[in-house]
Order: structure tokens, then C-alpha cells, then sequence
């Protein structure tokens, strides 16, 4: 029986090919996040928050012209070669969404082809929080997300409510109003 089970020659040094390298710089340039991307009047948004609280619902509702889908449950961010932050979807799910009314179903087969993109710039992050407040508040500040500054709608809402079109609409206005987009 040999000493060195693993067959690695002693006295070897570890050398990592440029391939590597490069895939060590994409993943460090990748995250996924628990969320529903999409686009709206060419503002890319991805919404956060628990499980339950009305993300899938709401943007399924909010989709009118100028509405894009992108990604249910989890989203892919990236950095593109010009440093922009892009999101996508998982490419295992991506296809599919989920809401406890429907179960799971195909995207094309709840929005028209030309409501769905695979993929769109990240600009805005929407967190929706509950708390023991009875009233909703809406918050503008800065979140990081792969070492850039995004503009961050915190809305918290109360522990029996859920987030809904209405709500996602005014996070929308008060990103624009605040930032003169």
C-alpha cells in the first residue's frame, strides 16, 4: 500500500493555470440572492426580503407595459467586463416562478415574450422588512453589493402585513424622486 494515496508527486509545486485564475476572478465577481429581478421603465430592480412577504405577488401584479421579468427566488449578480453591476436569473429556475396560489409555473406562460428578459443592469435594490410597527415606512440609503454602492429602498411593514404592487410602485417613485432619475 502506498503512503501517498492521492498519487501527488512530493516536492511538486502547485501551479494554477491562467484558466483558474480567470474563473477565480468571475466567481469573486458573482453572487446569487434570494429575490424577484426585473425591470421597470428601464430601472433594474431586485427586490429582497423573507420568504412569504409578498415579492413574487407583487411584481407579478405591478407587470404593466415597460415591465420586465427577469428572475423568481434567485437572482445571479455579476459584474460585467465594464465593471456594471448585471442580474439574471439561475439558469436551473430561471424559466419558472412561484406563488403559493399558483405553484410553479412557467414564466412564458404567465407573461407575454415581450414582458421577459434574461438579463438587465442593477441599479436599484428594494428590501422589504416586517417589524413591530403598525405603520409602513419607506426608506432611502446605500446598500454593497459585490464591493459597489447601490441605491437601497427599505420598506418595513407590519408583522401581519405583506408587500404588495401598490407598495412596490411607491419604493419605484421614491427611488426616482429622491435620485432626479
Amino acid at each position: 500500500m502506498s503512503s501517498n494515496p492521492g498519487k501527488i508527486k512530493k516536492n511538486t509545486p502547485f501551479r494554477r493555470d491562467a484558466r483558474s485564475d480567470s474563473d477565480l476572478k468571475r466567481i469573486k465577481k458573482r453572487i446569487s440572492l434570494h429575490g424577484v429581478a426585473l425591470e421597470a421603465a428601464g430601472i433594474g430592480i431586485l427586490i429582497t426580503g423573507a420568504s412569504g412577504i409578498g415579492k413574487t405577488t407583487s411584481a407579478m401584479k405591478a407587470m404593466i407595459p415597460g415591465y420586465f421579468w427577469i428572475a423568481d427566488d434567485l437572482a445571479v449578480i455579476d459584474t460585467s467586463p465594464e465593471g456594471t453591476l448585471m442580474m439574471t436569473g439561475h439558469r436551473k429556475i430561471q424559466k419558472y416562478l412561484h406563488t403559493d396560489q399558483t405553484g410553479i409555473a412557467e414564466v412564458r406562460q404567465v407573461f407575454p415574450a415581450c414582458q421577459i428578459k434574461n438579463k438587465a443592469r442593477l441599479d436599484l435594490i428594494i428590501d422589504v422588512v416586517r417589524t413591530a410597527t403598525d405603520t409602513v415606512c419607506l426608506e432611502l440609503s446605500e446598500q454593497e453589493v459585490l464591493e459597489a454602492r447601490l441605491p437601497c429602498v427599505r420598506i418595513t411593514i407590519p408583522e401581519t402585513g405583506y408587500f404588495d404592487q401598490n407598495l412596490l410602485h411607491k419604493a419605484i417613485m421614491h427611488y426616482i424622486k429622491r435620485s432626479n432619475k
